[in-house]
């Protein structure tokens, strides 16, 4: 992903943005400095933190900047003229500052001190890099949280969603500006909510550690999604992060009970359904399985990952007519994924069409010959010589 084009870094309201995206599950850690300064952290926040032994002095504050971030953002933002041209002024210097030479990191979930000395970032850093800054200079930023329908991303054979943060200002929808990265069409700009703060840094953790997860980091990646949830039980994806970290490491009662809280707040977290739906597989409650499975299909959900799942338990139970239906779904939902092209492959292949599946096996070699289905695929034609 890219910053804002040059010719439009920004768009003001009615319904658009700058949005930054933020990859739930699937990212990679890039080591670095945690960022110091005082967190403002509410009651209720504090009181939980300390009632799980966390020490509150103990948590990152990646909002915070250093003195020479202020002085660079004063000395390229006007004093005297009105607010918003200010914070216009101020994404369009980020952008085209040569002496910060940023450069998109998907997998790096930075500090602002981080992003600002490295010129790494995700979006999740930038708009905090953005918020902070606009802060330092009496200008009111706030977070958003947008969703769109087909931001999906997996860690082996758990689905999870990607949520987009991005920063805007203005008191109203009316007069509302919302940054935007070039993240597709189907952003619906009207649905982003303001989010606290304290959610943001909620989000930070639970980034942080989805990084550590896909590195295998079992330990870390439960301390900082322990922490994400203690800052903001409100947020499903936390809890589902969570329970992926406990799936891995075979506790699958909390597993269980963190995806159930997740569903408990966001009825249709498809994700949590999901990795619910595999965990119970995995403990061999089909039949529990089999209704969590029947609530998906009939869900209206557009994760073409849990058609692909839902097919490929149909073919474990010998149901083929289902097992098509599943990955067609899929495959409408996601036309350029070489995994819902390697699925229609087997399925043809299962059904005796090899012509097809051997079409099949090629448009997925075309879009990406090492996908792990798509090798799948084509070992299984070898084999029975198509």
């Amino acid at each position: 992903m890219s910053l804002p084009r040059k010719s439009r870094p920004w768009r003001s309201t009615g319904a658009v943005s700058a949005v930054a995206i933020m990859a739930v599950v699937i990212l990679a850690l890039a080591p670095a400095a945690a960022a110091t300064g005082t967190l403002a952290l509410d009651e209720d926040t504090l009181s939980r933190l300390r009632q799980a032994r966390v020490d509150p002095a103990t948590i990152t504050a990646p909002m915070a900047i250093e003195p020479a971030m202020k002085a660079w953002a004063e000395e390229r933002v006007q004093r005297g003229a009105p607010d918003p041209v200010r914070l216009k002024r101020l994404l369009r210097e980020l952008y085209e500052a040569d002496d910060l030479n940023f450069e998109y990191q998907e997998g790096y979930t930075a500090t602002v001190a981080e992003t600002f000395a490295t010129g790494r970032y995700n979006c999740l850093s930038f708009s905090m890099l953005y918020v902070a800054l606009a802060r330092s200079l009496g200008l009111e930023a706030f977070y958003l949280s947008i969703q769109r329908d087909q931001d999906f991303r997996r860690v082996g054979d758990l689905v999870v969603l990607t949520r987009h943060i991005t920063a805007g200002y203005g008191s109203n929808f009316v007069d509302r500006t919302i940054l935007e990265f070039d993240v597709g069409p189907d952003v619906d700009y009207a649905a982003a909510e303001p989010i606290t703060d304290r959610e943001a840094l909620a989000l930070f953790y639970s980034n942080r550690g989805a990084e550590l997860l896909r590195e295998e980091k079992f330990d870390a990646a439960e301390e900082n999604l322990r922490t994400a949830v203690l800052l903001a039980p409100e947020i499903a994806q936390t809890w589902v992060n969570l329970g992926v970290v406990y799936r891995r490491v075979d506790r699958f009662d909390e597993a269980r009970e963190a995806y159930e809280k997740a569903i408990s707040l966001e009825r249709d977290n498809v994700a949590a359904y999901q990795n619910l739906v595999i965990l119970l597989r995995r403990q061999g409650k089909d039949d529990a399985a089999a209704e969590l499975i029947d609530v998906l299909d009939n869900f209206g959900n557009r994760n073409p990952f849990t058609f692909l799942a839902l097919g490929d338990f149909s073919l474990e139970d010998g149901k083929l007519t289902e097992a098509g239906r599943f990955y067609r779904k899929a495959h409408r939902l996601a036309r350029y994924e070489a995994e819902t092209h390697a699925a229609m492959g087997l399925w043809s292949m299962l059904i005796g069409k090899h012509d097809r599946a051997r079409r099949w096996m090629r448009s997925a070699q075309d879009l990406d010959p090492e996908n792990a289905r798509t090798r799948r695929l084509a070992a299984r034609l070898e084999a029975r010589g198509l």
